[in-house]
Parts: C-alpha cells; structure tokens; sequence
C-alpha cells in the first residue's frame, strides 16, 4: 500500500535564491548617490561661478556662493559673441537636417517594407549595422 503525501514538501530556499534584501541594495544605493554628487557638483560649481564678479573668481579660499550676484559676465558673453547668428545657424542646420533625414528615411523605410527586390534583405542588414556604430566613432572622421 502506497501512501500519498498531500503536503508537498518545502523546498528549502538557498541564500542565493533569495531575493536581495535591502542591506544588498542599500551599498549599491549609497554608491548611486555618492557618484552622481562628484559628477554634478563641478556642473552646481561653474553655475555658481558664473554669477561672482571677476575679483572674487581667483580669491583663496575659494567662494561656493556669490558674495553680490551679477549677471556681468553674462551680459559681456552675449555682447561679445554674435550669439543671434549663431543661434539662427543652430537652427536652420538642426531643421534641415531634420527634414532631410525625415524624407529620405521615410523613403528607405517604405521601399523597404512593401516592395520585394535582390539585396532588399542585406541592404537593411546593412542598414542596422550602420545604426549599430556610436556616435563617436563616426564623429571623427566628419571632422
């Protein structure tokens, strides 16, 4: 005579199944945070240095807060540089390229999908690849 068990048995869970507890996320947390402090405080520092006056940029100690905010170096930027012109070369660039590529893509794209042609397979193979390539890589070249 058999005998059934109707409980089934637990298994025991391994320290390694277990789901990580907040003492594991706690360090990766803290290291999270303390790494994202040293990456901006040079950013929060060039703002903040962007308001002193010129005298009190290279005084030692060094300021973390304008002692008399100014908007000086600001105004001396913008006259300086033509930055009207070169905001409206930012932008006739930035849109041109935009609409051409939108075009073209489009196109690709369509040709692509509806219609069956030799190559049709590689040349979008070829076409992820390319998208594959960082930035950076082709960035060199151009210039």
């Amino acid at each position: 005579m058999t005998t059934v068990n109707a409980v089934p048995s637990l298994k025991k869970i391994r320290r390694s199944d277990a789901p990580p507890g907040p003492k594991r996320n706690i360090f990766k947390e803290i290291f999270a945070v303390v790494t994202a402090v040293i990456f901006i405080l040079p950013i929060i520092w060039v703002v903040l240095s962007s308001f002193k006056p010129a005298g009190e940029l290279f005084v030692f100690p060094p300021t973390i807060l304008p002692a008399e905010p100014t908007f000086e170096n600001y105004k001396i930027a913008v006259n300086t540089g033509n930055f009207g012109q070169y905001t409206l070369n930012t932008l006739f660039v930035a849109v041109t390229s935009m609409v051409l590529a939108l075009i073209t893509n489009s196109m690709a794209a369509f040709a692509l999908a509806k219609f069956k042609f030799v190559g049709r397979d590689m040349l979008f193979l070829i076409t992820l690849a390319t998208l594959m390539i960082p930035l950076q890589v082709i960035m060199v070249p151009i210039f």
